[in-house]
């Protein structure tokens, strides 16, 4: 970002007069002097000559977001029902008394422009015309200084590529490694358990233990 000193050598000031918007849109929008002179003649300004306010706030927002901030109140009432009275405005002075002391500004007196950033007065004049009257203001907010606002599900669904759909994997078939129940071995041991107990009859169980054997051959 160029200083107020770098704006104010620049070779392309030479030769060229009734250039404070030229210096205060360099300064505001932090650009050398060239760049900000190109800028205001693309949108009218002639070399030499003073710019109009139009040019120079089209040149801003070519650049920035552009916010008017009120000054004063130009007219009021007069308390018995004459004529309204013109309200003074504030001075230079004045006015950058109540100014925040970060932020970036392009101000506008009746007959002068100037920057005010994070503060300072950057201006081509030595001092400042502090006597003159306010009659503009605009707070320059750069691009890279906007506020952003989290975008909400659905917009960020929308900017966000779906990932496309898989098919589920095959999974492994369950093999069970159980033995399968064969009813007749199991009868079968039952009976030759009953061979072992007190008071069985022996011929009985042997004569339906071989007819077990006999299905299970």
């Amino acid at each position: 970002m160029p200083s107020l000193k770098d704006i104010l050598t620049d070779p392309k000031r030479t030769g060229e007069h009734n250039d404070c918007a030229v210096v205060a849109t360099a300064n505001v929008l932090g650009i050398p002097y060239a760049e900000a002179h190109a800028l205001l003649h693309r949108y009218g300004r002639r070399n030499r000559c003073g710019t109009r306010l139009r040019i120079t706030r089209a040149a801003l927002e070519s650049r920035a977001k552009v916010i008017e901030r009120v000054i004063s109140t130009p007219m009021s009432k007069s308390y018995f029902g004459f004529a309204p009275r013109r309200a003074a405005y504030p001075t230079v002075a004045q006015f950058l008394r109540k100014l925040p002391k970060t932020g970036r500004y392009f101000l506008c007196s009746t007959t002068h422009a100037f920057a005010y950033v994070d503060g300072k007065l950057l201006d081509n004049i030595d001092g400042g015309k502090m006597r003159a009257r306010m009659n503009r203001c605009f707070e320059v907010i750069p691009v890279d200084q906007r506020i952003t606002v989290m975008p909400s599900i659905r917009e960020l669904a929308a900017i966000t590529p779906s990932a496309p759909v898989q098919a589920p994997k095959p999974q492994p078939e369950a093999i069970d490694t159980r033995p399968k129940f064969n009813p007749l071995k199991a009868e079968l041991e039952r009976l030759t358990a009953e061979l072992s107990k007190p008071g069985a009859d022996l011929n009985q169980i042997f004569e339906r233990i071989k007819a077990l054997e006999s299905r299970m051959a």
